[in-house]
């Protein structure tokens, strides 16, 4: 009897936790142009079938509001070369647009560069950034 009730709170702490990891995951923050996800997991399995690494998990709130990341640093839409993406414009999946995974395509680089010439290049930009592959990918 003892061993059930154990493995009942077991069980109990076990949903307790995702609830509460469910609401921290949902929170949202206001912007100049509406709200965004706290914080997002960076995943696309509709792209990459067999990932070489885990989602990385990544929060506007802290991009935008610690580091002043401007939206247009990531978001854009472009027009004969310029990025006419401004906030409030839609927000299209990241794959939407680069559904390669590891392959360009004419001037669109694939998924897997698009993320890491934009947030690698900035992290080594910056001194207390992550580097490295697992600092980032779970």
């Amino acid at each position: 009897m003892a061993k059930r009730g154990s493995a009942i709170l077991v069980l109990a702490g076990l949903m307790l936790a995702v609830f509460a990891f469910g609401l921290a995951w949902a929170e949202k923050y206001e912007t100049k142009s509406g709200e965004a996800q706290d914080s997002m997991e960076l995943k696309f399995p509709d792209v990459f079938k067999k990932p070489k690494r885990g989602p990385v998990v990544f929060s506007h709130k802290s991009h935008h509001e610690d580091y002043g990341v401007k939206c247009a640093s990531c978001h854009h839409t472009y027009e004969d070369g310029k990025n006419v993406w401004k906030e409030g414009d839609e927000v299209n999946r990241c794959a939407d647009c680069h559904t390669e995974p590891y392959k360009t395509v004419g001037k669109m680089p694939s998924l897997h560069q698009a993320f890491h010439r934009n947030c690698l290049n900035c992290h080594k930009a910056t001194d207390s950034a992550p580097k490295a592959c697992d600092e980032c990918h779970s």
